[in-house]
């Protein structure tokens, strides 16, 4: 039997039991969802393609991220235009940045036949949930006692996590903060692969000259999101 048989059975009991635990379910990026006031939480579920030694194979990402993120985002690639900004658009976005990993873990589940497994996978699904459930409990508990908050916590770990600590320092509009991590994201290579526009400029390179702008008092506009500052520029940038 493929694994994709058991996939389609694992998917169809995560989106009935996600709504048990009061979360939503994305078809389009398989992902069980759940706004917390400031906080929005996503977890990412990817099934093998193939079986391994008759199990199926799913990889959960535990993620987590400030809901300012995604405006201010928005606002910058899209300068001048106004985004309504959803859960479904939080999660389904194909550039969407900001989110904080702060678990990942593999599970294999017997495959011996589909009518064993379809019998099973409420369970399976159950067990992931409640460790994806315990384990958000557990961050946000110490990021709450430890550094005062999300965004706290994100800033003081800048050294370590300097894509999402921009975002954050761009939810304070500290773009001295913002620039220096996406700088020192760009140095380590730390970015996200995803690119803006038919020139592909990716986001944090975005970000990077949007910090410019706003320390030198320069209106940011649509061709600076497409292609940046001119090499030949006369503008001093700090």
């Amino acid at each position: 039997m493929e694994a994709s048989t058991y996939s389609t059975l694992f998917f169809n009991s995560l989106e009935l039991i996600s709504k048990s635990y009061n979360m939503k379910y994305s078809k389009r990026s398989f992902c069980a969802y759940q706004k917390l006031g400031e906080v929005f939480w996503k977890a990412s579920f990817f099934c093998g393609s193939f079986l391994v030694d008759g199990q199926l194979k799913v990889t959960v990402q535990n993620q987590i991220k400030h809901c300012d993120f995604d405006a201010i985002q928005f606002s910058i690639i899209e300068p001048g235009k106004k985004r309504r900004i959803t859960d479904a658009l939080r999660v389904n976005a194909s550039f969407a940045a900001g989110s904080l990993q702060i678990d990942s873990k593999t599970y294999y589940f017997p495959c011996d036949d589909t009518a064993d497994f379809a019998g099973k996978a409420d369970g399976y699904v159950r067990e992931i949930l409640d460790a994806l459930l315990a384990k958000r409990t557990e961050f946000l508990t110490s990021a709450l006692s430890n550094d005062g908050g999300l965004l706290p916590y994100l800033t003081n770990h800048w050294r370590d996590i300097p894509l999402e600590a921009g975002m954050a320092y761009l939810c304070e509009s500290d773009y001295n903060g913002a620039r220096r991590c996406f700088e020192l994201a760009e140095k380590k290579q730390y970015i996200w692969q995803k690119s803006i526009g038919k020139s592909g400029r990716y986001l944090h390179l975005i970000f990077i000259d949007y910090c410019k702008a706003m320390q030198s008092g320069i209106e940011w506009t649509d061709d600076l999101v497409v292609n940046g500052f001119p090499a030949n520029s006369l503008v001093t940038l700090p």
